[in-house]
């Protein structure tokens, strides 16, 4: 899936299974950065990609988190309406939350 599309529920039944209640514990522990986005209405997708809701800074709208089959993990920003802005690809979880934080609430400088 790319920037611009929208995003396929059926792709995202394609990778590992994800324990969401593990990866929202492991969002949640970075607390105020974690609530700075915003964030809501977590839903299990599929059984390989949890979805939820932010109003950040620089992105408002979707969060999909999917574990693919290499076990790492991918991230698409969406609008409300389901068109990707952005993904990003083969996430390790030591960076998983710094990437959806950089892209989300903080503006990197250059």
């Amino acid at each position: 899936m790319n920037v611009g599309e929208k995003i396929n529920i059926e792709e995202l039944k394609k990778g590992r299974d994800l324990d969401c209640a593990e990866i929202m514990n492991f969002l949640q522990a970075h607390k105020q950065r974690f609530w700075c986005w915003g964030a809501h209405k977590f839903i299990k997708m599929t059984n390989s990609a949890l979805r939820f809701n932010v109003s950040g800074l620089i992105h408002t709208g979707h969060v999909y988190i999917f574990i693919n089959g290499a076990d790492y993990f991918d991230i698409y920003l969406t609008s409300n309406q389901g068109t990707i802005k952005a993904v990003f690809n083969d996430i390790d979880i030591e960076s998983l939350f710094s990437v959806i934080d950089e892209n989300i609430e903080i503006k990197r400088r250059g």
